[in-house]
């Protein structure tokens, strides 16, 4: 039961994370699209009465695209490293605070934490026990939301 109510509820979020935030369209993916190598990986915990992980996977494009809608940049304006982090920590924020709604009372949120991916299976080495993974992507890259219990 568990992995249907988050698997639904991420599936419900994301896009409307998108459509509302982001003025963009995302569609569900069978499997991870591209590369995440060069991507960066949100990562904030949950606690209490439900114990766990949300991480949010990104590749480097789609997490350039989400930075230039946030921040309403042009094509040719330069981002810096901190930018990116900093959308990609509000997006994890966001996953995360609409997948505590569906979890049990009390639960409170860390801070979400942002680091590069170096390699591109940003789960492999993951000690959670998975909830659920799901990937999202447009014509920008590819996203990946990953829950985890401790």
């Amino acid at each position: 039961m568990e992995h249907t109510v988050v698997t639904e509820e991420i599936k419900r979020i994301i896009p409307q994370i998108w459509s509302f935030s982001l003025g963009s369209e995302l569609v569900e993916k069978e499997e991870q699209s591209e590369s995440y190598e060069n991507g960066l990986l949100g990562r904030i915990t949950i606690s209490g009465a439900w114990e766990g992980e949300v991480l949010v996977a990104s590749s480097a494009s789609m997490v350039e695209d989400i930075a230039r809608r946030m921040y309403h940049l042009k094509d040719e304006e330069e981002m810096n490293q901190e930018q990116l982090k900093d959308v990609l920590r509000e997006v994890t924020n966001m996953t995360a605070g609409n997948l505590k709604t569906v979890l049990p009372e009390p639960c409170t949120l860390g801070i979400p934490e942002v680091t590069q991916l170096s390699h591109e299976c940003p789960f492999s080495n993951i000690t959670l026990h998975k909830v659920t993974a799901l990937h999202f992507g447009n014509s920008c890259g590819c996203f990946t939301v990953y829950v985890g219990k401790s």
